[in-house]
């Protein structure tokens, strides 16, 4: 039996709420209308049961038209770690961040949400969790078409703003840009403030893929031993982006 402790979120579609078992375990129940987008979402969520990188899920109560889904609480996210003064963190953190990843697109997944406020983060251990599948997708051997209900527009990959089909590539882009966001380069190349794609498009060619590409000029006090992974992974070509295994065996984790 779970008991009502507070309000924690409210989105578009829902809103979430903290409850409390007899055993003091604390969960995120995610309130919603039923539909077709929550049943996918479900049906998703189902899909990676086990994948240590995703976000526990325990299943559903329907109650009327509304339909509540409960996940293992986690108070912090990755947004809030973005708030800490240092960066000696950020590796590891990283590296669980490609593996959740790797965990979805292994399973046929697509996220198409991934940004700091949907990725969850264990403060002490390191230790991340995805959350937020209401957008994402299942793959079946083909590319998907495009459509604008997908992708932070900040974090939304060359492919996308050009509105051409797109595939498990359009997460590794913004994988990159949560790694350019964790030394704080984010706002500086890539903005929510442009709501034309074409706009966003253009600035991201002129600033970021016209050469010659000087990675370490364009991201100051950036890890040299990392721009290469951030370049692979902001790769204008999603046919030559990296994928999530092949970033996880850059060298810079094994330094």
């Amino acid at each position: 039996m779970l008991s009502y402790q507070g309000f924690l979120d409210k989105g578009v579609h829902g809103q979430v709420s903290l409850y409390q078992n007899e055993k003091k375990e604390l969960f995120a129940v995610k309130s919603q209308s039923i539909s077709i987008g929550v049943a996918k979402e479900i049906e998703i969520l189902q899909r990676l049961a086990g994948c240590d990188c995703v976000i526990p899920y325990y299943g559903q109560v329907q109650e009327g038209t509304r339909v509540h889904m409960v996940f293992k609480f986690y108070k912090w996210n990755l947004q809030k770690q973005l708030a800490r003064p240092n960066r000696e963190w950020v590796k590891p953190v990283f590296f669980q961040i490609l593996r959740g990843v790797a965990q979805c697109h292994a399973h046929n997944v697509l996220h198409l949400d991934l940004k700091p406020t949907n990725i969850m983060v264990n403060d002490k251990s390191c230790e991340i969790r995805l959350i937020d599948f209401g957008l994402s997708r299942i793959r079946h051997d083909r590319k998907l078409v495009w459509t604008r209900e997908v992708v932070t527009p900040t974090y939304r990959a060359p492919e996308l703003l050009r509105h051409e089909s797109y595939d498990e590539k359009v997460d590794m882009f913004s994988v990159g840009v949560i790694l350019a966001n964790m030394y704080g380069h984010v706002k500086t190349f890539f903005s929510s403030d442009f709501d034309d794609d074409d706009i966003q498009y253009a600035f991201l060619v002129k600033t970021l893929w016209t050469l010659p590409r000087n990675y370490a000029a364009l991201f100051p006090g950036f890890p040299k031993e990392a721009l290469s992974l951030l370049a692979n992974l902001l790769e204008f070509d999603p046919q030559k982006r990296f994928s999530a295994e092949e970033a996880m065996k850059h060298p810079w984790f094994a330094s």
